[in-house]
């Protein structure tokens, strides 16, 4: 009898154990079957996610293209408008450099010819001909070139912000 009570407290034990090895087998199972799934949902996201940064290359690439092409457009107006602007020096600088001349042959001249020409030479110096100065750089070139650099620190700001959000889902 004592034999039969042992038999059935092992019996009962091993119940026991079975059951909580079917409960632990049903727990793995689960575990597995859930992991899996998440890992299917991390490799759809993935592919999700390469995808839109794929997607986002042509688009960086139209807006690098598109920014490039405008410098150039710019730089190609400012030239234009550089030379046009230099043409303001071009009919006073001729005319200095022709009194430069003038004056440098007069000086060379023979005492007895320089007192012939002190008189004009005196009436000219007293005139001294006056030219209206342009500016260096015009206004207008400079605005040009100032909308490229007002923009770096926005774009800075923008490249940062995306780098942070890609950076922080990751």
């Amino acid at each position: 009898e004592a034999a039969q009570e042992y038999k059935d407290c092992i019996s009962a034990s091993l119940e026991a154990l079975k059951k909580q090895k079917e409960e632990l087998m049903a727990t793995i199972s689960a575990t597995e079957v859930e992991t899996e799934d998440l890992f299917k949902q991390m490799e759809t996201e993935r592919q999700k996610t390469v995808v839109k940064l794929r997607d986002l290359q042509p688009f960086l690439k139209k807006q690098k293209d598109r920014t490039v092409a405008r410098m150039k457009q710019t730089k190609q107006q400012m030239v234009m408008q550089k030379e046009q602007h230099m043409e303001l020096f071009s009919d006073p600088l001729c005319f200095l450099r022709n009194l430069i001349i003038e004056l440098e042959e007069k000086r060379a001249l023979p005492a007895c010819r320089l007192m012939q020409e002190s008189g004009r030479i005196l009436k000219w110096n007293k005139k001294k001909v006056e030219f209206k100065h342009p500016v260096a750089v015009p206004l207008v070139i400079k605005n040009k070139m100032s909308h490229f650099t007002d923009s770096g620190p926005s774009l800075d700001r923008a490249i940062k912000k995306l780098k942070d959000s890609v950076a922080s889902c990751y």
